[in-house]
């Protein structure tokens, strides 16, 4: 997952003169909306991989 990296080197890039909190404050936000769409798109491949079985109604 590349997403929380590419974010917070362009968070980096962006608040290089800022305060350090405020930078931190901001990349670790980054971090987390980058993780955020990492899981979103696993969550949309997943479906691909899992097999479902119905059950009829004569089985328990």
């Amino acid at each position: 997952m590349i997403f929380p990296l590419l974010l917070v080197l362009t968070v980096d890039v962006v608040t290089h003169f800022s305060d350090p909190l405020e930078t931190l404050r901001v990349a670790l936000i980054a971090v987390l909306f980058g993780l955020l769409l990492g899981l979103f798109s696993i969550g949309r491949r997943i479906p691909q991989f899992v097999v479902t079985t119905s059950r009829t109604e004569g089985e328990s």
